[in-house]
């Protein structure tokens, strides 16, 4: 049995889903605000996932989601996006 919750496990699955659109040519199905809540969760998702890994001990990860997250936040702030 695996330690990770399976609320844990739809976040890491939604993350690997928004990283792979936002990586590819495809348009957001949706409108400008539907994409803004769409990108408002991807990087909360990224932050909750670091702060997961950081609890875990695994700084190098936890880095690395975090920085995911301001890429994704700072692309979104090209797209007239704000996250906070």
């Amino acid at each position: 049995m695996s330690s990770v919750s399976e609320e844990r496990r739809k976040r890491q699955h939604s993350i690997k889903e928004g990283l792979q659109f936002i990586q590819s040519p495809l348009s957001y199905p949706g409108t400008q605000e539907q994409y803004a809540v769409y990108l408002h969760a991807l990087v909360r998702n990224l932050f909750n996932e670091g702060n997961d890994i950081y609890r875990e001990c695994d700084w190098r990860g936890s880095l690395i989601q975090y920085s995911e997250a301001l890429s994704i936040a700072n692309y979104a702030k090209s797209e007239e996006i704000l996250i906070p």
